[in-house]
């Protein structure tokens, strides 16, 4: 029911966006002139920014033993790990690649569709896909990931810069 108010109120106000009912949220645009009003109202618990976020690019080095990673990161090594384990990787995208075998891909950023084919533009996305869940058949044994039994979710939330807005990752 306030929900229902703050929307009601941000659409006599300005314009609303999007609507996150998991977290009682609401994004919308709202002009400057109006804004300290509306963030008085009773009814209202918080406003923030609708912040740019984005994706810092990475490269990887090639490790020198089998599995150096999962032993830095005081994992133990084998295929199990991961297993019965769904991770999202919220990001930029995964690549449509058969060495990261991908469970559902969500495009956040051009819609909510599901099972999309997945892409990354940027590659960051996919850069962290690899590190949590390849195929280990193919791959160089100093590349191996840490979650080989995992499977993925891919969510593109960041754009072709590999940057997007909060509202986007919520």
């Amino acid at each position: 029911e306030t929900r229902e108010r703050v929307t009601a109120a941000l659409q006599r106000a300005g314009t609303v966006v999007a609507e996150h009912p998991i977290i009682d949220a609401v994004t919308a645009e709202v002009p400057v002139g109006r804004l300290r009003a509306f963030a008085e109202s009773d009814d209202v618990r918080h406003v923030s920014v609708d912040a740019i976020v984005a994706s810092s690019q990475t490269s990887t080095v090639p490790t020198l033993a089998e599995n150096t990673l999962n032993a830095t990161l005081a994992l133990p090594a084998g295929n199990e790990l991961g297993k019965d384990v769904g991770v999202a990787v919220i990001d930029s995208g995964i690549v449509n690649h058969d060495q990261i075998p991908v469970s559902v891909f969500y495009d956040i950023v051009t819609s909510a569709t599901r099972n999309v084919k997945q892409f990354d533009t940027y590659g960051h996305g996919t850069h962290v896909a690899g590190i949590i869940r390849a195929k280990d058949d193919k791959s160089d044994a100093r590349y191996r990931s840490v979650a080989p039994g995992a499977r993925l979710i891919g969510l593109r939330v960041l754009s072709d810069n590999g940057s997007g807005y909060t509202s986007t990752v919520i």
